[in-house]
């Protein structure tokens, strides 16, 4: 089986996927977008951050270089790979590209895919951002209002409902997921 958890920054994804990690019996493979990018150099020109709002309310896209897109459509190559050899993976991801989502799904349907959108309300996104202080602000904004949640997706997970201990805990009832004991 393969969860790809779906959503803008600070949505709670990385709890999310390493509490279902922790939780889920059996062995689970974790594959993280922001694990991908960290092999590109950190200047910043692979994963440019451009503001689309204002000062005052800053909307970050971020732009990616034909090397980081080459770099995450090897990520897509590998979750299918490790598919094939047999393993469950989690994957955690921000796809605003409808294409990109499809392509997940005519790699990945064959093994058991389901695809979780995790949000939550703006206000919490971005108080979360805030309160991290390793993102970009706005991030969550721009990425809410243009990634399509609302479709593609098997179920809707809103992040602010529980700690990852609990989401985690729905996220397995709700797809009859054995969890450890």
């Amino acid at each position: 089986m393969i969860l790809l958890v779906n959503g803008p920054s600070s949505a709670g994804k990385t709890s999310l996927c390493r509490a279902l990690q922790r939780s889920l019996a059996g062995s689970w493979i974790y594959l993280a977008l922001d694990m991908w990018l960290s092999m590109l150099e950190t200047t910043g020109t692979d994963c440019m951050p451009v503001n689309r709002g204002t000062k005052d309310e800053p909307e970050i896209e971020f732009v990616m270089s034909p090397l980081a897109d080459e770099i995450l459509a090897d990520m897509r190559v590998t979750a299918e790979r490790l598919a094939r050899a047999g393993h469950d993976l989690i994957i955690d991801e921000v796809i605003w590209d409808p294409a990109i989502l499809a392509d997940y799904r005519r790699r990945l349907d064959p093994f058991d895919l389901k695809i979780i959108a995790a949000t939550a309300p703006i206000a919490v996104l971005t108080a979360r951002e805030k309160a991290r202080g390793d993102r970009h602000l706005g991030a969550s904004l721009w990425q809410s209002r243009n990634m399509n949640l609302e479709t593609g997706h098997d179920w809707h997970l809103d992040t602010s409902t529980g700690g990852p201990i609990e989401l985690a805990a729905m996220v397995a009832d709700h797809f009859g997921l054995e969890r450890r004991g």
